[in-house]
């Protein structure tokens, strides 16, 4: 099926509403689905191409006659447009398209998607009213965003039973609604209210922060990861090279479903509270686990427990993935559970989490105004289960350019507990790491060196006015992906008006033949804050001193950095915030990011170019040293 309609149609305007339902919870997928037969692919829509084989027609097209008189279009399962009157200004054909796409075959934290694709047959430059797509989803679990210009912007919608979204032109737009199953661990209706002295959650964070070391090591109180989440993740995929063989990638025979899955790992409960097949698989490693992990006197990264419960599952990586997540959301739900101020932290729970180090950065103190050091740990491996045990046909491109689109929301400022969704994203990736490296042949090492003359050294990270406190030199890799060493240069301080003041670089060495997909994502990724800014800046009446001023210093096919400058009214500064992505000698892909709201404009890109200017010295002095 495709959305070219018959002769008598004179023109399909490509004015195209993409609105896609994302719900959170894999219990809530439908089972009602079109006949296996009757779907196909979505071949006229080019702005759904990049999902390929996870896109799929639902049913056909419905067609209307709309007009200046107004009406209402029924469409899919209850989904509909309001035509209020007068909107068209002549008869007109409208044709509405269905297209799933199955993001749940490659993500464990949302349901397949529904698209909303909207054609008319003549061109309409401007509605007499707003046009209405309702769809039956209530916004307390939707989030919307809009496509435009290229990139997914977030959008607002009013509280509702249903989620309305307006249309008031048909030139453009495209939307989306979707929602994490992480995010119900945050009531972000109280986060403002949750820092008052009299709330439920200072009372317990005082409660905590007067307990023991037991208490203080489990809630994480005055505890912070000494890595960032890239170096974090980093590890976890660097120590996965050590067991990527056939032998040890080999899942279990079970006669488990993505249903049986999602219930799970979804569960609120402690996991062999939940039982079943997922528990019974990895519960006679949970004591060498625990006994491994205390092993040690100082605190361990994920990487390294991840591989304490590899180990633990003689070398098998989906079970030791699993057994990782069963073993620190066990002894996290139940320590959340049989913590009380009075009796404090059974050691059983407080000891194991002492020896694990932070992910969070900075406090462990959610939006929500809560103590959680354990949530992101158990995150990390109930993502990375979800990937890498979820089936999918999909093809690898496919999939990248899902998992690219879904990553654009699953780490962002509208999620109530960033570090926590963070946590999430280092599980996919390191999931997708795996599938996109299959394993080496028996007795084929992994070429992972540090390669003396051409490596990185902390010096290149050396930027006037900057100091970064532990910079990653990764080794030098080179495998079908990888060519080369990497470099991570990271820094964050508190600014004079209680903002944080970043700085950083990243260098990557990249295949000739992947360098562009790599370079594209990351783009991708960072196109939406010009965006945003523009779109602010063209709202009509906006003050002088409330618009953002743009600065390129890089915009061509090989190169895209930019600073943003805009005033920060309550914190009375001007905040400036820059980023930066660069292909470099057809081989290194640089990443750049600098924040502050500690001067003015120019400063601000000068830091952006310092930063710039390392990473292009880093780079010729290793290629400089590299045997020819």
């Amino acid at each position: 099926m495709t959305l070219r309609t018959d002769a008598s149609v004179r023109r399909l305007v490509p004015a195209v509403f993409f609105l896609s339902i994302l719900a959170c919870n894999l219990l809530s997928i439908s089972t009602e689905t079109t006949p296996e037969g009757d779907r196909e692919a979505p071949g006229d829509i080019p702005e759904l191409a990049s999902f390929g084989d996870l896109a799929a027609s639902h049913a056909r097209p419905i067609s209307a006659m709309v007009g200046p008189g107004g009406s209402v279009v029924e469409l899919y399962e209850g989904a509909s447009i309001e035509i209020p009157p007068g909107a068209f200004p002549e008869p007109n054909q409208l044709q509405v398209t269905r297209v799933d796409v199955a993001f749940d075959q490659i993500a464990p934290d949302v349901s397949a998607g529904e698209f909303y694709v909207l054609i008319t047959q003549d061109d309409v430059p401007a509605l007499g009213a707003p046009v209405i797509l309702e769809v039956p989803k209530s916004t307390e679990h939707v989030t919307v965003v809009r496509y435009d210009g290229g990139a997914w912007l977030p959008v607002e919608v009013e509280a509702g039973p249903t989620t309305r979204i307006r249309i008031d032109h048909f030139s453009k737009g495209i939307f989306g609604f979707f929602e994490w199953w992480s995010e119900k661990d945050v009531e972000m209706g109280e986060t403002l209210d949750s820092m008052d002295n009299d709330s439920p959650q200072a009372r317990m964070r005082s409660a905590i922060e007067g307990g023991d070391p037991l208490v203080h090591s489990f809630f994480g109180v005055n505890e912070q990861s000494d890595q960032t989440d890239t170096e974090m993740c980093y590890a976890i995929t660097s120590m996965l090279k050590l067991y990527n063989l056939p032998h040890n990638r080999a899942f279990p025979a079970n006669e488990g479903s993505t249903r049986d899955l999602a219930e799970f790992l979804f569960d609120g409960a402690s996991p062999s509270n939940t039982g079943g097949q997922y528990w019974d698989l990895t519960k006679d490693s949970m004591e060498e686990i625990r006994d491994k992990l205390l092993e040690n006197q100082t605190q361990i990264s994920p990487a390294e427990f991840l591989k304490i419960a590899i180990d633990a599952n003689n070398g098998n990586i989906p079970l030791g993935v699993l057994a990782a997540h069963n073993y620190l959301k066990e002894i996290t739900y139940r320590g959340r559970t049989e913590y009380s101020p009075s009796s404090g932290m059974p050691p059983e729970y407080g000891e194991p989490a002492s020896r694990l180090r932070s992910w969070r950065q900075g406090t462990n103190i959610t939006a929500a105004g809560e103590y959680d050091k354990m949530g992101p740990l158990y995150h990390i491996f109930a993502a990375m289960t979800g990937a890498l045990w979820l089936p999918t046909s999909a093809s690898g491109p496919t999939i990248a350019s899902g998992e690219a689109f879904l990553r654009t929301f699953r780490v962002g400022s509208d999620r109530p507990d960033t570090p926590k969704a963070a946590a999430d994203q280092c599980g996919i990736d390191a999931a997708a790491w795996l599938r996109n490296h299959p394993p080496e042949e028996e007795g084929t090492p992994t070429t992972s060196s540090v390669d003396a003359l051409g490596g990185f050294q902390e010096a290149d990270c050396a930027v006037p006015g900057v100091t970064f406190p532990s910079p990653y030199i990764g080794d030098q890799v080179t495998d079908e992906v990888f060519d080369g060493p990497s470099l991570i240069c990271d820094s964050s301080t508190e600014g004079a008006h209680g903002l944080p003041v970043n700085a950083h670089i990243g260098i990557t060495a990249y295949k000739a033949d992947k360098l562009e997909g790599f370079y594209q994502q990351a783009v991708e990724g960072i196109r939406g804050f010009v965006d945003q800014a523009n779109e602010r800046n063209a709202i009509p009446d906006v003050p002088a001193d409330a618009r953002f001023e743009i600065t390129f210093i890089r915009n061509d096919n090989d190169g895209y950095v930019f600073m943003i400058t805009g005033q920060a009214n309550v914190y009375d500064c001007l905040l400036g915030s820059g980023y930066g992505e660069e292909k470099i000698e057809g081989k290194y892909l640089v990443n750049l990011g600098f924040q502050s709201c500690e001067g003015d404009a120019a400063a601000y890109t000068a830091a952006l170019e310092s930063l710039r200017t390392a990473a292009l010295a880093a780079i010729e002095r290793v290629e400089t040293a590299r045997p020819k």
